[in-house]
Formats: structure tokens, C-alpha cells, sequence
């Protein structure tokens, strides 16, 4: 998970330091088990889905959400839970579960004001549908120049707006 690893160094670079349990006082020194850090809440979508990457990110310190499969649309969400998954459970049952306690779906729902916008944006507004060129490092160009140009607009609509 070389994104996870990145997003550890970077807040590392910034001098951010992860929280400790709420009910761990600040003073518990960091070598004492129960002063572990918080897990980061980390949502994926279920192209991600996989046993080794639930397990990796969870090594890394993070609490992952991921999808275990789509959802059709116009099909009712799967009920809400409170209680624990069986024992026997497999990962991806053990996810499907953690996805439907309130906790985690109040997780997973932040995707729609985070990061689904912002696809939407550029698929529907800019007509971005497909990488006009070819191979890894053409298509990161390519992505690059998009992200740049969307964010550009958006500080330009902002100034704009307010005039």
C-alpha cells in the first residue's frame, strides 16, 4: 500500500503527531500498550477489496472501510447492525458487517463530500471520460494537468464569485 506509506511519511514531514485514545490521558508515555494511536479511518471503494490489503493497512495503523462489492442502484441498503460479526467470519464478511454498524456507515458516507465531488466535477462538468494518451507516465501527465487545471478553475470561480 504504497499510498498508505506515503500518507504516514507526510504527516510525519508535517510534524503531525496521531492522537491517543480518548480515554488514555495525555500523559500515558507512548510505549504503554493502551497509548497506541488512533487507527486513521481510511474509506476505499471495493476495487480495493482485498484480504492482503485490509491486513496491510491495518499493520500500518489505519481502520479500513472498504467496499466489498457495488451496490445496485435502486436496491435497499443492507439493514444497519449493533452486533459483533461471528467468529468464523471470513475478512470480507468481517467488512461487509463493519459496513453496516452505524459507525461505519457514518465512516464510509463521508466518501460522497470528500472525494466523489470532485470525480463528478471533472466526469461531468469538464467531460472527462477517458486518458487521451498512453502509458504510465503519459496518463500521470495527463492526470496531473487535469487536477492542476480543475483546481485552477475553482480558485478562479471562487475570486470571481465574490467580485
Amino acid at each position: 500500500m504504497p499510498l498508505a506509506k506515503a500518507t504516514l511519511q507526510n504527516l510525519a514531514a508535517a510534524g503531525i503527531v496521531l492522537p491517543k485514545p480518548d480515554d488514555v490521558p495525555d500523559d500515558t508515555p507512548d510505549d504503554t500498550p493502551d497509548a497506541q494511536p488512533k487507527k486513521i479511518p481510511a474509506t476505499l471503494d471495493s476495487g480495493y477489496f482485498s484480504d492482503e490489503n485490509v491486513q496491510a493497512l491495518e499493520n500500518l495503523g489505519f481502520d479500513p472501510h472498504i467496499a466489498t462489492g457495488r451496490q445496485k442502484h435502486n436496491t435497499p441498503s443492507p439493514s444497519e447492525t449493533d452486533d459483533a460479526p461471528p467468529e468464523s467470519a471470513t475478512v470480507k464478511e468481517r467488512m461487509a458487517h463493519k459496513l453496516r454498524t452505524k459507525e461505519g456507515r457514518a465512516c464510509y458516507a463521508k466518501r460522497k463530500h470528500i472525494v466523489e465531488p470532485v470525480f463528478g466535477q471533472m466526469k461531468h462538468v469538464r467531460g472527462f471520460r477517458q486518458f487521451l494518451l498512453r502509458g504510465l507516465e503519459n496518463v500521470a501527465g495527463e492526470w496531473k494537468l487535469l487536477c492542476l487545471t480543475h483546481n485552477l478553475l475553482k480558485i478562479w470561480r471562487s475570486k470571481y464569485a465574490l467580485s
